[in-house]
């Protein structure tokens, strides 16, 4: 689907005008919860290289891996967080893109950093 001129026009104005969509504060707490949680997202792919059966067995002979693997399962409920850090990455991409766009030699730029990486 391509746009028209004055649609394009339109948009970059509506970015134009748009605020920050994040506090420091809120790039902080995104931050520090995806750092507090590494260990419990390693432990629930963890849980997923053993067989099914396996892993079953163990939570029925031992209490405490299965308290272990009670805390995974927690951990891995709280997948909506990654959703919507999914979201913001998605949502920093488009941004990062209107405002290369603004530039004559985007695609250079665009080169230039992907050789960076």
């Amino acid at each position: 689907m391509s746009m028209t001129n004055d649609e394009i026009d339109a948009l970059f104005a509506k970015m134009e005008a748009q605020g920050p969509l994040l506090t420091m504060e809120n790039m902080d707490e995104i931050e520090a919860a995806w750092h507090s949680q590494r260990r419990g997202r390693r432990a629930a792919l963890a849980l997923l290289t053993k067989p099914w059966a396996q892993l079953c067995q163990q939570v029925i002979e031992d209490r405490d891996f299965a308290v272990t693997v009670a805390q995974v399962k927690m951990v891995a409920d709280e997948a909506e967080m990654y959703k919507g850090l999914a979201e913001l990455m998605k949502t920093a991409s488009t941004w990062a893109l209107m405002a290369l766009a603004s530039r004559d030699d985007m695609v250079e730029v665009i080169a230039e950093a992907k050789a960076a990486a």
